[in-house]
């Protein structure tokens, strides 16, 4: 770099630095012209005021109807009565901390057109008017412009906490959702395919048709409904439970579209009627609205991101099958070439496996055997397989009382599963060494007779 490029570049930083030592002196010989005086700054009786309008962002108008805080242009959304009342008690209130002389230039107060501006009208129409001006970290001040008056205060920060307040975050923060209780039905969708869908039944406890109990079962996206664990339900709902409105999205123009919300990334339906629907990210939230309702609001992307990511294979009961004993009428097993025929009602003698009397102890290791068949890994994609059957290595049949028979076919998948297949349709494989067991159970119990 030549000597002369060194020094324009000097110059250059030299003449900045003059500048900006020239807008701080501006500034500091304004500030300094202030006189240390406690005035009042507002002529409007609290109880009186009936009108707010505020100015910043947006133009967002609010009337006091009976006692009650509205926003002229969203009237259905629910407003934080106790912050505007306090904004009406604070401005009304307002008393200067110093007053400032020889004002020159509002803008070195921070006080421009695009200033936050607030004007308050009582009952008479009585209006007053007041521009928020730039901070004064030094003092723990705002400065700020009554209009009406013509008169530039410096105030105590403290004193404006609920002024400062930006108006889409004046909103009451409650979703209301139905009550915990009340909730028989969760569907999840993403970008509108279905995801999951959870429904609650009762059924029998522990066998006793007399004791009733309530179970989350899952529907969908498998073809079979699987018992969930309630406590995965109960943790779901606890977070729907703690969402809360961030802001409301001023914008009297919506376009769903345009906030991802046309087709929701993430929509949540409970029992069929309440519709909660999640769109695009914005920073540290995402859009958001409910049901039919024309407003959308922005809640923490955190809570969302917790209502996505979910697993359903995590969720079910791993069971392969869990049948009802106290209607099982027999169970039918047939291992390659080995067939075993367990009786457990409508014979004269029971239990029986193969035909031959067995003791109470053989049939229950036998059925902990079957039941401890389980789901070990869910099979994403099996058309091939479902449209080009193979022969079954291993088929159960449960026959019941009434009748009803529930068949279950596992098919060699690789060295280490075999393909679970129910009424045609593979989603799930079994470890073989659970299948191997149960074969080993059956064998022994057969040479005990």
């Amino acid at each position: 770099m030549s000597k002369k490029t060194i020094t324009a570049v000097l110059v250059i930083i030299l003449c900045i630095g003059i500048g900006l030592g020239g807008v701080k002196w501006y500034q500091t010989s304004q500030i300094e012209a202030m006189d240390l005086k406690e005035k009042s700054l507002c002529d409007l009786e609290v109880e009186q005021i009936t009108k707010m309008r505020i100015e910043q962002e947006s133009v967002q108008t609010f009337v006091k109807e009976n006692g009650y805080w509205k926003n002229k242009d969203y009237p259905t959304v629910a407003y934080n009565q106790a912050l505007i009342n306090n904004i009406a008690y604070q401005i009304s209130n307002l008393k200067s901390y110093k007053i400032v002389k020889n004002v020159k230039d509002m803008s070195t107060y921070g006080i421009e057109e695009a200033s936050k501006k607030i004007t308050l009208e009582d009952e008479e129409g009585k209006k007053a008017t007041y521009w928020i001006g730039m901070r004064l970290p030094e003092e723990n001040g705002i400065f700020i412009w009554y209009e009406e008056k013509d008169e530039l205060a410096l105030v105590l920060e403290m004193n404006l906490a609920s002024v400062m307040v930006p108006t889409s975050e004046m909103i009451e923060p409650v979703i209301h959702l139905p009550l915990r209780e009340d909730i028989k039905k969760i569907e999840v969708k993403q970008k509108g395919e279905s995801l999951m869908t959870l429904s609650q039944r009762e059924m029998p406890e522990d066998g006793a048709l007399e004791n009733r109990i309530e179970v989350w079962e899952m529907t969908a996206p498998f073809s079979q409904n699987h018992q969930v664990d309630t406590g995965q339900v109960e943790a779901y709902m606890q977070v729907l439970e703690s969402m809360k409105k961030e802001k409301l999205v001023e914008d009297e123009s919506i376009t769903l579209g345009a906030y991802g919300l046309e087709v929701p990334e993430l929509q949540i339906i409970l029992n069929d009627t309440d519709r909660l629907d999640f769109g695009f990210k914005n920073g540290e939230n995402v859009y958001f609205k409910m049901n039919d309702e024309k407003e959308v609001y922005e809640i923490p992307a955190n809570i969302v991101n917790n209502l996505t990511h979910i697993q359903p294979f995590e969720w079910i009961n791993k069971a392969v099958y869990t049948p009802d004993r106290t209607q099982l009428s027999f169970v039918e097993i047939k291992y390659l070439e080995e067939s075993y025929h367990l009786q457990l009602k409508e014979a004269q003698e029971v239990p029986t496996l193969n035909g031959k009397l067995i003791e109470a102890s053989v049939k229950e290791h036998i059925l902990k055997a079957l039941e401890s068949l389980s789901l070990d890994r869910y099979v994403e994609d099996a058309k091939l397989e479902e449209a080009n059957p193979r022969q079954a290595a291993l088929t159960i049949r449960y026959g019941y009382i009434n009748q009803e028979e529930v068949v279950l076919e596992f098919v060699p998948y690789d060295p280490s599963f075999y393909l679970l297949r129910q009424e045609g349709v593979i989603e799930f494989a079994t470890a073989k060494k659970s299948i191997v067991d149960l074969v080993e159970v059956l064998r022994s119990s057969s040479l005990q007779q």
